[in-house]
């Protein structure tokens, strides 16, 4: 990450990480450039996984959601 704020990208440059992609247990993990360490130690992110920069991760929040909503259970009354 350090490489990418030295190359000139901004620490607010949105990031993330995708955990156990296209899997039920997939998770995303959000941050910045800035703070993106301390979020994935925070949230003991393990692999698999896959690092996204820049504002396609607000696709994927999309999409997950989306996910989610389809896959979870129906109650009709």
């Amino acid at each position: 990450m350090d490489d990418l704020i030295e190359s000139g990208n901004p620490e607010r440059l949105p990031f993330g990480i995708v955990e156990n992609a296209t899997l039920a247990h997939q998770r995303i993990v959000t941050g910045n450039l800035g703070n993106i360490r301390v979020v994935a130690e925070k949230s003991e992110v393990s692999s698999p996984a896959r690092l996204i920069i820049g504002d396609i991760i607000d696709y994927y929040l999309k999409m997950d959601s989306l996910r989610t909503l389809i896959h979870r259970p129906h109650t009709f009354s």
